[in-house]
């Protein structure tokens, strides 16, 4: 069939149906998970600035391109863990 891999009719048919009501949540994990890596990501980034900054004395738009990119990453954290 054109658009990619479609499962048979009975595959389909032995999936279980969804829970709307009551739907299994990832909430500890998922709070956990992005705490680690916010902080991973904004050590990293201040590590590249420091290196960029005090031992090249040199740096550029794509300086500026990651500090923006951590920023608005950080600010779509909270949004994340709501859903």
């Amino acid at each position: 069939m054109p658009g990619g891999f479609h499962p048979p009719l009975s595959v389909i048919l032995s999936w279980p149906l969804p829970n709307y009501t009551d739907p299994v949540g990832k909430g500890p994990q998922l709070l956990i998970v992005t705490i680690i890596f916010g902080i991973l990501s904004v050590l990293f980034v201040a590590a590249r600035l420091w290196s960029r900054i005090k031992v090249q004395k040199n740096t550029g738009l794509d300086d500026l391109c990651i500090t923006l990119a951590l920023v608005r990453k950080n600010e779509q954290n909270p949004c994340q863990l709501n859903g």
